[in-house]
């Protein structure tokens, strides 16, 4: 894989802004990939020249920073990729991984965890720190075991009913279209 320097990554992005020619025509010609040009000028636009320079490497994010960027991605509807250039980030996947540890283990997930450490987090209450969605503790459902085993198969009927639904409309559909076929 071919390693680029800050240095060139800039004078790049800005022989590019300056030429008015299409991406897809300067990449090829400065024998580069589209999607790395584009991502370059991303950077560039987002960051600046500045930010290009400075190096991103062994950052330790605290919780709370995490926490920001995560209900930013939600707020705002935006990728992955589109926020990390805007909290410039630079390790791609790294909020997909902070995403999914959010949800499976609450804010407990996105706190620091020791260099070589496994994977896998530890079996923490999770109870402490609920998942976006999951009511606290004082908030939590005092309904039944029948009530909520009622609600689970009335849902579950439900469920079944359209399910059959979608298949009545979908054969439907299919035999419409076979009769203006035939």
């Amino acid at each position: 894989m071919i390693t680029y320097t800050a240095n060139f990554k800039i004078s790049t992005v800005k022989k590019f802004l300056a030429s008015g020619e299409s991406q897809a025509g300067f990449a090829e010609r400065a024998g580069l990939s589209r999607s790395r040009l584009r991502m370059w000028v991303a950077q560039f636009q987002s960051v600046g020249a500045k930010g290009m320079l400075k190096p991103k490497t062994g950052l330790n994010y605290d919780a709370q920073f995490k926490l920001k960027v995560l209900k930013h991605l939600g707020n705002h509807s935006l990728t992955y990729a589109k926020t990390e250039r805007l909290f410039d980030i630079r390790t791609s996947g790294l909020l997909a991984k902070w995403e999914q540890r959010y949800l499976s283990f609450g804010m407990s997930g996105l706190g620091r965890r020791a260099r070589g450490s496994s994977n896998s987090m530890p079996s923490t209450k999770i109870s402490q720190s609920p998942a976006p969605g999951n009511p606290p503790d004082d908030k939590v459902d005092k309904r039944t075991h029948e009530a909520l085993l009622a609600e689970l198969n009335y849902l579950r009927a439900e469920n079944a009913y359209l399910k059959k639904l979608a298949a009545l409309i979908q054969s439907k559909q299919q035999s419409a279209a076979g009769k203006k076929r035939g």
